[in-house]
């Protein structure tokens, strides 16, 4: 996503200093109107694949979400651990149980309940 984006690898070098800069050394950042980017492209190349989405149907929905001007899921993450909560609806960490904020969190504009910034509607 980096190259197809700034049209460069994050890494160069030879194998060893390849190896060396995916392991040890953080990713270039994005410039100018890609900058909003940013948060996608660190978590696809977080250095601990904990970090990482989980699957391609999480970075398609934050892909969707930037292009809508929504928040994106690492913009609601966890202040204490990072953890994104994979039910919608809780207000504390399913990891850590610390409460998250609630400036993470807005009406719906169907239903007037609250729901997630990464989320257009309460489902």
């Amino acid at each position: 996503m980096f190259e197809i984006l700034d049209g460069n690898l994050p890494f160069r070098g030879n194998r060893e200093e390849l190896s060396n800069q995916h392991i040890n050394v953080e990713p270039p950042k994005l410039d100018g109107n890609l900058k909003s980017w940013q948060p996608i492209v660190e978590k696809c190349l977080a250095k601990n694949p904990e970090d990482r989405y989980t699957n391609v149907e999480e970075l398609v929905k934050d892909i969707d979400n930037l292009r809508r001007g929504f928040a994106l899921s690492v913009v609601i993450s966890c202040p204490a651990c990072g953890h994104i909560n994979n039910n919608i609806r809780l207000e504390d960490c399913e990891e850590c149980s610390h409460a998250l904020p609630q400036d993470y969190f807005r009406q719906c504009p169907r239903c007037s309940k609250d729901v997630r910034l990464d989320l257009v509607l309460c489902l």
